[in-house]
């Protein structure tokens, strides 16, 4: 008996060191995948990898039960906030293949979606086609920041609007704190009444083995805030503290921020 509790004790121990080094193991192999695909990438090429990777995700486009679940019930509760208008123009940036449209449609709202995958503009373009108050543009943040530079047609996008929404996690595809003042600060400037409804990707701290190792061989900051993942690609993940400093430089007020069931914020201009 005594022997088979000291054989169960040391085998436990050794197992334990093994979960020990494959959780630093982990750690480590994530890290240099974030470090070398970051580093050997242009901006240029980022967007194009998170271009093919998303066309490819089949759920997205119309016909799928994802896209006919519609609105998420935290972006229901959004919209029946007060600060949140009831009716009148709506820019829809990163709009993918419509997923939010219908549903935003049918409460009356008049839409002018962005979205700059062709796969999605395409398909998204022809499934709304007989919807009269559903006006589809491709074009990027990037076209947004630009001054409203654009390749659709120029006449959607010469009146402000009343309600702005970023796409299901698409502040994610701001890779830098200048393009993400950049996007707001121009949707501000254009649309001074207009609140935004916005949601993103959340930092984790990483703790235990993983931590320690970073902190000891890699530094406390090294690829916090710039991620790959199989099925978003290049991803910018925040913390909180840099989305109340997003809505201070661009002059909003945060109306309300919540980490679950997926972070998101409800961003209202400053008076």
């Amino acid at each position: 008996m005594q022997f088979r509790a000291t054989l169960v004790w040391y085998a436990s121990r050794v197992f334990l060191h093994l979960d020990y080094f494959m959780t630093v193991a982990q750690r480590a192999l994530a890290w240099v995948q974030h470090e070398v695909l970051w580093r050997i990438s242009s901006e240029h090429t980022r967007f194009a990898v998170n271009q093919r990777l998303y066309q490819m995700e089949q759920e997205y486009y119309p016909g799928s039960d994802f896209f006919n679940d519609q609105l998420f019930d935290w972006e229901k509760t959004l919209l029946e906030m007060e600060a949140f208008p009831k009716h009148g123009r709506l820019l829809l940036l990163a709009a993918g293949a419509g997923r939010e449209v219908q549903a935003l449609a049918d409460l009356g709202y008049e839409i002018v979606c962005l979205e700059p995958n062709p796969s999605f503009y395409a398909a998204a373009a022809a499934h709304f086609s007989e919807r009269q108050t559903v006006h589809w543009v491709r074009a990027s943040f990037a076209d947004v920041s630009t001054e409203w530079r654009r390749t659709g047609d120029p006449s959607e996008l010469s009146r402000s609007f009343d309600a702005v929404w970023i796409g299901w996690g698409a502040l994610s595809y701001l890779h830098t704190e200048a393009e993400q003042r950049n996007l707001l600060s121009t949707l501000r400037r254009n649309n001074p009444r207009a609140p935004i409804v916005m949601s993103f990707l959340m930092q984790t701290p990483v703790t235990g083995a993983g931590s320690r190792f970073r902190d000891r061989w890699l530094g406390k900051s090294v690829g916090a805030s710039r991620v790959f993942f199989r099925r978003s690609g290049f991803t910018y993940l925040y913390t909180q503290e840099q989305i109340v400093r997003l809505a201070d430089d661009t002059s909003y007020e945060i109306k309300t921020f919540r980490m679950q069931p997926y972070p998101h914020a409800l961003f209202v201009p400053k008076s």
